[in-house]
């Protein structure tokens, strides 16, 4: 730690936690208007396991609230109020009132990322705060998206040789995805998406396009995204039981239940979105298939195409359609 006049500068900073380690510096300057802060940290490894927690949250020990003897009513007990919940003091620390008091910049970077023994691949990010706003520059690329299944406790398809990459801006009532940039092998995804919650429902829109579209890109094998929901354990010598209440039901019809609930009206009609996709060209292996263009709408519940344009070899279609669920469907 190096202190002068209105800054201090910590270098050879080191954070170590089992095999992951970080290694950086950071600055703090005190002579402008506002203080101002920059933080540069780096990992060659980050070993999830090494941050594991088990049953340990920060708000454990703010339902347990102390019992204190009452000092003006004696002979009984009274609770003393605890500590605020985390997501309140997270809350207060978020606050514009205290945010637009300091300007931060933290740039971290990791190198391999790893679950046990599985790589799961890089990461970047760059978090700015200046004058209240944020702002998230971050990108992740790693071998295959799957292996990230483990660490979000999802099922993702297969795909190899993938990258995402955002700049985020988030102001007040409004978030701006810029440079947005997806990446699996030769496919590319480029664009921006806004989300506006001044209204009274949230609005997106997203714009997308991609010079290239390679099919083969996208051959996620036997993957599908309902994953083994279809295959029910067989159990042996299991003697069959009588009774004339209906079969519990099966993952399948959970998945459908939860599919039918999210396109119900009561969902889609709570927020608006368009959205409009350009590809220049879309191969199959060294096949060229064409190109085409898809504006899509959801607004204040109706579902629409308007329209679908594919450019294919020996002729060209367009498509348009308009759907809208209602309560009484299905």
């Amino acid at each position: 730690l190096n202190l002068r006049k209105k800054r201090a500068d910590l270098t050879q900073l080191t954070i170590q936690v089992g095999q992951s380690k970080l290694t950086g510096k950071m600055t703090v300057d005190t002579s402008g208007a506002r203080p101002k802060s920059t933080i540069e940290l780096s990992a060659p490894l980050i070993q999830l396991e090494d941050f594991d927690v088990g049953n340990w949250s920060p708000e454990k020990s703010h339902s347990e609230l102390p019992i204190v003897e009452n000092e003006k009513e004696s002979g009984t007990k009274a609770l003393k109020a605890g500590p605020h919940s985390s997501a309140e003091k997270l809350g207060k620390l978020l606050s514009p009132e205290l945010l637009g008091k300091f300007d931060v910049k933290m740039i971290v970077k990791v190198k391999k990322v790893l679950s046990g023994s599985a790589e799961l691949g890089s990461s970047s990010v760059t978090t700015i705060l200046k004058g209240g706003r944020f702002s998230i520059i971050a990108a992740v690329a790693g071998d295959r998206l799957d292996s990230l299944n483990g660490l979000f406790n999802i099922d993702l398809p297969p795909l190899k040789s993938y990258r995402a990459e955002a700049h985020l801006n988030l102001r007040k009532k409004r978030a701006d995805f810029s440079k947005l940039n997806i990446q699996v092998g030769r496919s590319k995804l480029a664009g921006k998406m806004t989300i506006d919650n001044s209204g009274a429902r949230p609005k997106s829109t997203i714009e997308l396009s991609a010079p290239l579209i390679q099919l083969n890109d996208f051959d996620v094998g036997n993957w599908s995204p309902e994953g083994g929901l279809f295959e029910q354990p067989v159990v042996k010598n299991e003697k069959k039981k009588e009774s004339n209440s209906p079969a519990p039901k099966g993952k399948h019809d959970a998945f459908q239940e939860k599919t039918k609930k999210l396109l119900s009206s009561e969902v889609v009609g709570k927020f608006d979105v368009k959205m409009i996709v350009k590809v220049n060209k879309v191969l199959s292996g060294s096949d060229e298939l064409g190109s085409g263009s898809l504006t899509t709408t959801l607004k204040q519940g109706r579902f629409s195409i308007d329209p679908l344009k594919l450019n294919i070899p020996g002729g060209s279609l367009d498509l348009a359609a308009s759907l809208k669920p209602d309560k009484k469907a299905g």
